[in-house]
């Protein structure tokens, strides 16, 4: 009877740990690193959506490129509204990774125009960038 009741004790702790999380603005991250919650989701949308434009072949594919790339282009401008230099996050290695990739994106765009083909090494580094930051969310 008694590890029953010990039992029931321990389910219901993890009962009301799950219900508490629910309720916590922070989560976990894989590297162990506590971060607001907000801040992983919008990092993780960024990485999958951007992440996905790039790997869309915008010579054969192109209307799915567009939409991918403009579901992209909505991710970062939601991330980069709420957290660019927060203070928060900004020594988050995830956060100054992520910021890597968007600025060698950024950087194509200015110097070779919103249009221009982008290639493959430089595809390569911000996928590479991408992958590296999303071990950290």
């Amino acid at each position: 009877a008694r590890a029953e009741q010990e039992a029931s004790v321990k389910k219901e702790e993890s009962l009301l740990d799950g219900i508490l999380s629910v309720f916590d603005p922070n989560e976990t991250t894989k590297s162990g690193k506590k971060l607001p919650k907000s801040y992983l989701k919008a990092a993780r949308d960024v990485v999958k959506n951007l992440r996905e434009a790039l790997q869309k072949d915008p010579a054969k594919e192109e209307q799915k490129f567009r939409e991918a790339a403009n579901t992209a282009k909505d991710s970062i401008r939601e991330y980069l509204t709420k957290w660019k230099n927060s203070k928060e996050v900004q020594e988050q290695s995830s956060y100054q990774v992520l910021e890597k990739a968007l600025r060698q994106l950024g950087s194509f765009y200015l110097k070779s125009g919103p249009t221009a083909v982008m290639p493959d090494d430089i595809k390569s580094e911000i996928l590479q960038n991408l992958s590296n930051a999303e071990a950290d969310l």
